[in-house]
């Protein structure tokens, strides 16, 4: 699977709620699920909000108590 596929996914997810393993079957990408290297990818580019449940940009990152908010959440 090359980089291509990756940015797709991440994509994809961007301003959704789209879960990811929903995101990973849609690219027919399943085993991605846990290889290191594309969530390293994947955490670098995006973020899930754990209080709205949508993925968001990691510009919009705020850590409270070592869980991920986005701006509009804090």
């Amino acid at each position: 699977m090359n980089t291509a596929t990756w940015s797709e996914i991440v994509y994809y997810l961007e301003g959704s709620c789209n879960s990811l393993h929903d995101a990973l079957e849609a690219f027919n990408a399943v085993e991605l699920e846990n290889d290191d290297t594309f969530l390293a990818f994947l955490d670098d580019q995006i973020f899930y909000c754990v209080q709205c449940g949508w993925w968001c940009n990691v510009d919009e990152k705020n850590i409270i108590d070592h869980e991920q908010y986005c701006n509009d959440c804090c």
